[in-house]
């Protein structure tokens, strides 16, 4: 997901707590009612036009598809085209070898970007469907179209959905760009019986993941991402515009609130000129809110998995085109893919290759003086460049606040975001350090920068990725660190989960509990890799251990929910060892073994570049007194220690005007980074002669 996806928190089994204070019987809803605002009829099909209009949907673990074939009858010849409507670019591609009949419906086309072609061949039943196989070589996919007699007009912004849910609000009929949407068929041309809910993230470039979604006491509801392995636990508020709960992964949890885009029905084409009647107050895909022009976009992968039964193994059917650019730029920015050799020992030329997606920010100037530079580094887990945090972009406000003050930056997507490559297995704190190294390397080549003035702006996690390799370069010219962490990865996480069950008043006994598991779990993680079985005895010890207490901190009015939603007790067991256990494989992973072993204050004590430490007074997650304390101590063995340190009062974690600091404020706080900070790393700046502005 995005910088705090909308308040990124990192909490590994908080998720567990959180679970115990939002959990509830979970029984399966009758309808999405609750959930829906509008509902479309389908158009029922005819026999009477040359002109058919086939939908259907391509299906895959990872996502839901649709996909529109249009063949029509011209001097006793077919043609046709195929078209995939949810995708960035989705224009139609001619069909060939076209044979439609009352009994069969056959065609071939050219996927773009692949050597081999695509069929369909499906047979034609008395219900206007038409069911069978998409073929591509040896791979062989079901699919079943049925037949509409036309289409709705449709928004780039719903893609046809009855019901769509945004991390943003609607403002004067448009929609700002998101990052998370929610999607809701539950009637029209698409429906195919059973409501389709998938999910859409820009900065994770995932469009169509489906969704699971399970109700409980009315009011609150789960919605699973098995393909991406979280869970948005929200409860619906009495206006029915606003959900609000916290979306919960292997290793983090986070609060998000979906809001409620009002989708209004659109007016079917006119029989008689085949086009969509006009009514600017329903009509939304103009450019400004098509999202297939929005920045952070969703782009499309250059292969389409699809599955031909659901037991079955994935195939893939390639049906989509190359990656287009979509980020809107601003003065000075230009955006570019980085490609970068991994680290090893062979020669460089044979060694595996990666990209990263990175935007340079140069001041406006009408001199030849070259500028400084600020390398932006992201917090902790995988961030996209800009900082997305509800309407906020952190990252993009202070490259905007450093140009204004003849400061030039870049900014980059962490591996797994945005256009940089995917992570992988291998994937650890040195190769997230390579990363950074391979930034370095080629601003210092950059002809527009003073190489002598390059430096880094540091948050969180990022704060220590720079220290250390301050430590190793001696060419980085300054540092700012953002809410530098002192404590290793599990006491920070430790400290953390404390923090935020003393502000949310959790009583004594459940903190107590929840910081016992926690340990344990990051004890467990940091095991020695072992074969998995033994593993998995080891965990069924742990959780058997602690399921008496767990059980017991559940509220007890919970107890008669489960009876009256008919889900037993062993259900809710089972639910919440799987929540634990999802904990401790997210930790396990190598990023989040290294993490949490990993002392950053042992950088401090030989750091010489001249730093600014900042923190917020109310940041939770990585507490300016208790991290500042131990920084401080490590440069008291430091003969050359050239920090300044600073405590911002009423800042959070991402130095904004808070009331409490709290991860679950971030969506309410519509303003970026708070004045005073963006002051306060440019007056640094210039006193340390790196900007004379």
């Amino acid at each position: 997901m995005n910088l705090l996806t909308n308040n990124r928190m990192r909490i590994d089994s908080v998720g567990c707590v959180l679970l115990l204070l939002l959990c509830h019987a979970f029984a399966y809803p009758a309808s999405l009612l609750a959930l829906q605002q509008t509902n479309q009829q389908p158009n029922p099909p005819s026999s009477d036009t040359a002109e058919q209009i086939w939908v259907g949907w391509i299906e895959s673990p990872e996502s839901h598809l649709r996909w529109i074939v249009r063949v029509k009858k011209q001097s006793e010849k077919w043609t046709g085209s195929i078209q995939v409507p949810d995708r960035l670019d989705s224009t139609p591609i001619a069909v060939s070898n076209l044979s439609v009949t009352d009994s069969d419906l056959r065609f071939t086309w050219q996927p773009t970007n692949a050597n081999q072609e695509a069929s369909f061949v499906g047979n034609v039943e008395q219900t206007n469907r038409a069911k069978g196989l998409i073929l591509q070589g040896e791979t062989s996919v079901f699919s079943q179209l049925k037949r509409v007699e036309t289409l709705n007009e449709e928004s780039a912004d719903t893609l046809g959905a009855d019901s769509v849910w945004t991390d943003q609000t609607r403002t004067r009929s448009k929609i700002l760009p998101y990052d998370l949407r929610l999607r809701i068929y539950s009637s029209g041309p698409f429906f195919d019986g059973t409501d389709r809910i998938l999910l859409d993230s820009r900065s994770s470039n995932v469009i169509g993941a489906p969704v699971k979604l399970t109700q409980s006491e009315g009011t609150k509801w789960s919605f699973q991402i098995p393909s991406l392995k979280v869970e948005y636990v929200a409860e619906l508020d009495p206006s029915g515009e606003t959900l609000s709960g916290f979306l919960m992964g292997k290793s983090n949890s986070k609060p998000l609130q979906l809001f409620n885009w009002s989708v209004q029905p659109k007016k079917p084409a006119d029989p008689k000129s085949g086009e969509a009647v006009s009514d600017k107050a329903i009509t939304e895909s103009d450019a400004e809110s098509d999202t297939r022009k929005s920045p952070n976009d969703t782009k499309a992968s250059p292969t389409m998995p699809l599955t031909s039964q659901p037991n079955a193994d994935s195939v893939k059917i390639k049906l989509d085109e190359a990656k287009q650019k979509v980020r809107d730029l601003q003065d000075g920015e230009d955006e570019f893919l980085l490609s970068i050799a991994s680290p090893g020992s062979r020669p460089k030329a044979d060694r595996a290759s990666y990209q990263l997606g990175c935007t340079l920010k140069l001041p406006t100037s009408t001199n030849t003086a070259k500028f400084p530079l600020a390398i932006l580094v992201s917090t902790f887990d995988a961030q996209e460049r800009d900082g997305i945090v509800g309407e906020a972009r952190i990252y993009k406000q202070l490259a905007a606040a450093l140009a204004e003050k003849g400061v030039a930056s870049i900014r980059y997507d962490d591996r797994g975001t945005g256009n940089s490559t995917p992570t992988s297995s291998d994937y650890g704190i040195q190769e997230a350090a390579s990363d950074l190294k391979a930034v370095l390397d080629y601003a210092k080549g950059l002809p527009e920068i003073d190489k002598t003035k390059i430096g880094f702006i540091g948050h969180g996690f990022g704060a220590t990725l720079s220290t250390q390799l301050a430590t190793r370069d001696t060419s980085i010219a300054f540092l700012v660190c953002l809410a530098p962490p002192g404590l290793d990865g599990s006491r920070l996480l430790l400290a953390e989960s404390q923090k935020i069950s003393e502000l949310e008043k959790l009583d004594d006994s459940s903190l107590s509990l929840l910081l016992e598991l926690q340990r344990d779990l990051h004890s467990m993680a940091q095991k020695p890799a072992t074969n998995e079985p033994q593993m998995a005895l080891e965990f069924d010890d742990l959780f058997r251990s602690y399921w008496p207490r767990l059980q017991a901190a559940i509220p007890q009015a919970n107890t008669s929910d489960i009876e009256e939603n008919k889900a037993s007790a062993e259900q809710l067991k089972s639910l919440i060892e799987e929540k634990i256990r999802n904990d401790l494989a997210g930790l396990r992973t190598r990023f989040n073994r290294e993490f949490l072993r990993a002392d950053p204050s042992s950088s401090w004590m030989i750091l010489q570049t001249p730093t600014l430490a900042m923190w917020g007074s109310k940041d939770v997650q990585v507490d300016a007194e208790k991290n500042q304390e131990l920084l401080r101590l490590a440069m008291r063995r430091n003969p050359k220690n050239r920090v300044s340190w600073l405590v911002l009062p009423n800042l959070n974690h991402l130095f904004q005007e808070c009331d409490t600091g709290l991860p679950s404020e971030y969506p309410e706080l519509r303003q970026g980074i708070a004045t005073s900070a963006i002051e306060a790393i440019t007056d640094w700046l210039r006193e340390q002669r790196i900007t004379t502005k």
